[in-house]
């Protein structure tokens, strides 16, 4: 049996001409870069899916008459009136991925500014509700308050239908009478304080609605 022979360095020499160079980890690297400034990463990808599906279900939530002030096409509009009348589970799911779809193709952040626009007017109805509760409280307790709320929003002081309210109220308060005055007096003092609030604009200051305990 013949011994192995050592390769010849021609053939070593063949060999190196024709493989292809390792290749340059420097150069590697360099396309990776390029490739990551080029496209979002998968991760970036599904949390941006995630976002806008999130954003669909927030107008999703939002009463008709909120959805309206919205900025988006009547697609996107129609597939969230149609996710509010479907009562199945699965086709909830369905809709709501359809929804996810389309936001791709909406402004997402006009919507965002639609959104808290309208988070921010919300807040304000709830704090001037909550200050037409305590102004009731203040009118039933206190005989000079009416005085104080018609200078604090502009009112009548003797207005005949708001001095009747207060009496009836403080008969159901003492349990003489029976009625909705209680009720009806506070829909009559956020009736005039939202007016009020509407002649002054944006401009009316958030401490005035909610501290009745005010003196002007």
């Amino acid at each position: 049996m013949k011994p192995d022979m050592p390769r010849s360095r021609k053939t070593a020499r063949q060999q190196a001409e024709t493989d292809p160079p390792p290749p340059d980890a420097t150069a590697l690297a360099l396309d990776e870069a390029d490739d990551r400034g080029a496209r979002p990463s998968k991760s970036a990808l599904k949390r941006q899916a995630h976002e806008l599906q999130r954003l669909g279900d927030a107008l999703a939530a939002l009463r008709p008459e909120q959805l309206a002030s919205v900025p988006i096409d009547d697609a996107l509009r129609e597939a969230i009136d149609l996710a509010r009348r479907i009562r199945s589970r699965e086709g909830l799911r369905r809709q709501r991925q359809l929804i996810g779809k389309l936001m791709r193709e909406a402004d997402a952040d006009a919507i965002r500014a639609a959104l808290e626009a309208g988070s921010a007017g919300h807040r304000a109805e709830v704090a001037l509700a909550h200050a037409a509760e305590d102004w009731r409280e203040r009118l039933l307790a206190d005989a000079t308050a009416l005085s104080a709320f018609a200078r604090r929003f502009g009112i009548d002081p003797d207005d005949p239908g708001l001095v009747r309210l207060i009496g009836q109220a403080r008969a159901e308060r003492a349990g003489t009478r029976s009625g909705g005055s209680y009720r009806s007096l506070y829909r009559k003092l956020l009736a005039a304080m939202r007016e009020h609030e509407a002649a002054r604009g944006t401009g009316e200051t958030t401490q005035h609605q909610q501290d009745p305990q005010e003196r002007p």
